[in-house]
Order: structure tokens, then sequence, then C-alpha cells
């Protein structure tokens, strides 16, 4: 008797991590199945998966996913595929959001370069230079001294 996954129904996934954004990720992506407070996610160990992988396909298909455990920890996460490709779609705005605010911090940085590369901030670091230790005006010291 030969069994083989449909990856068009669900897909195995080992523990995936979304970068850091400023929403939850949970509020940005829509499931199909998701699960509610009564629906609690069930838990298979390794070889439990193993030996009861049709129940285990069927969970996934009613709750939209399984935590599979090794030695009590959860390890690998199987999702069904509309939760896989949400999760994508997520991660690659997250990349594309994050790659957008780098663009940003180099502009800045180049801007910032350019701006000390002037006649005028030259002057500056040579009046400073200059200066040795000579200041124009008496410090003044805080409001409570």
């Amino acid at each position: 008797m030969r069994y083989s996954a449909k990856l068009t129904h669900l897909t195995i996934s080992a523990k995936v991590r979304l970068p850091d954004t400023e929403q939850d990720a949970s509020t940005m992506l829509v499931h199909e199945h998701d699960t509610t407070d009564d629906q609690q996610v069930p838990s298979y160990s390794a070889s439990e998966a193993r030996n009861h992988w049709g129940k285990l396909q069927r969970d996934v298909r009613r709750v939209g996913r399984v935590d599979v455990t090794n030695h009590g920890t959860v390890d690998f996460v199987i999702l069904d595929i509309a939760h896989y490709e949400d999760l994508a779609r997520a991660a690659e705005a997250g990349n594309t959001k994050m790659q957008a605010h780098l663009e940003n911090l180099h502009a800045a940085f180049d801007a910032r370069i350019a701006q000390m590369q002037t006649a005028e901030a030259r002057k500056a670091v040579d009046d400073a230079f200059a200066a040795r230790g000579r200041l124009r005006t008496r410090p003044k010291a805080g409001t409570s001294f």
C-alpha cells in the first residue's frame, strides 16, 4: 500500500518566525481555518505523527495547523497550504517594508555625509581644532548651580 501527502492540501514547516513588524503578524493574516478559544490546536508527539498520519491530516484540515512535539516541546508545526501561503505573503511584505526602511536610512546617511563634505563643515572642524581649549564665551552652569 502506498501513501502520499498532497501538497495542495497541507505542508510541513519547521519553526517559522516572522520578522518583527509594527503590526502583530496575526492581525495581518486572514486564515480559512482560524482556531477559536474552544478549539485547541492538536498536538502530536513525533512518533504519534508518524503512526497516525491520516488522523493528523484530518486535524490539519479541520483546525488549520497541528503541533508536533519532541520531548514535550513543540518542534514542528504542520500547516495547511492556505496558512503557509498567508505566512509567506506576510513575510514577503515584511521584507519589502524592511528594505524600504533600509533604503531611507541609506539616503539619510548619504545626505549627512554630503553635508559634512561642504566647505562650511570643513571650516567648522578647522576652527574647532584651532581653538586649542580656548572658548569664545565663558561656560554657564545649569540652573541648579
